[in-house]
């Protein structure tokens, strides 16, 4: 009895050898279910604030640790997009400081994680900016995080010691006045000086946006009216 071996399978043609690694590759990594959906990038929505990547509840958290670190320290290094949404709650807990009341204590201690920084709140800070209606913490940009290249930036309380730029003082009754007749010459036409320009450059485009504004609802009220039929 002579025992022949079987006959060798043939080799699979190239163009399905290609397929086949081709399908390999791109089911590589992936879970044996390949019919499943990718879930999408996560978009935090809190309080009208979004930024992809982080839940609402993180964002939340996240904002209120760094406002409490900036309360405490007065000056924190992060990203350049975090540090404009901090900028809107660390000048609204000054602004609950100010007013000073018991409710506005409760929901302070509600945002700020420690007790102490809610009664720098109250007393340091209520005291400092006392002349100040806004304006209490400032932004500046500093470098480009290795790795990622992310804008850095530097956010602080104003009116400190060790600060890096001198702020601007807070007006007084009489600067008040004179921005109050800069604003009303350009609301009746009348003609400024190059040095009010130049003194007070957002008084001016406060005002010539207002009268921009201005003329412009007047303008569309009267092609609204003229399209009347008589």
């Amino acid at each position: 009895f002579a025992f022949s071996p079987p006959n060798p399978q043939p080799a699979p043609h190239p163009t399905a050898r290609l397929a086949l690694a081709t399908k390999r590759r791109n089911l590589r990594g992936k879970s044996k279910d390949f019919t499943r959906k990718r879930r999408p990038a996560m978009t935090t929505k809190y309080r009208g604030l979004k930024i992809a990547g982080k839940s609402a509840a993180a964002l939340k958290s996240m904002l209120r640790t760094q406002v409490t670190q900036l309360i405490k320290y007065e000056r924190i290094e992060t990203t350049l997009t975090k540090a404009k949404l901090v900028k809107r709650f660390a000048d609204k807990m000054v602004t609950l400081g100010k007013k000073g009341t018991p409710i506005h204590y409760q929901h302070a201690c509600a945002f700020v994680r420690e007790k102490e920084m809610v009664d720098k709140l109250f007393g340091e800070f209520a005291e400092r900016y006392e002349k100040r209606n806004g304006g209490y913490t400032r932004v500046i940009r500093t470098r480009r995080r290795r790795g990622d290249a992310a804008q850095m930036a530097y956010i602080e309380y104003i009116d400190r010691p060790g600060e890096i730029r001198k702020p601007r003082p807070p007006p007084d009754e009489e600067e008040k006045q004179r921005r109050a007749a800069i604003k009303a010459k350009i609301l009746a036409g009348e003609p400024i000086e190059a040095v009010e320009i130049e003194d007070e450059p957002a008084v001016v485009y406060e005002a010539e946006a207002k009268v921009g504004s201005d003329a412009s609802d007047q303008t569309a009220a009267d092609d609204a009216a003229s399209d009347k039929p008589q």
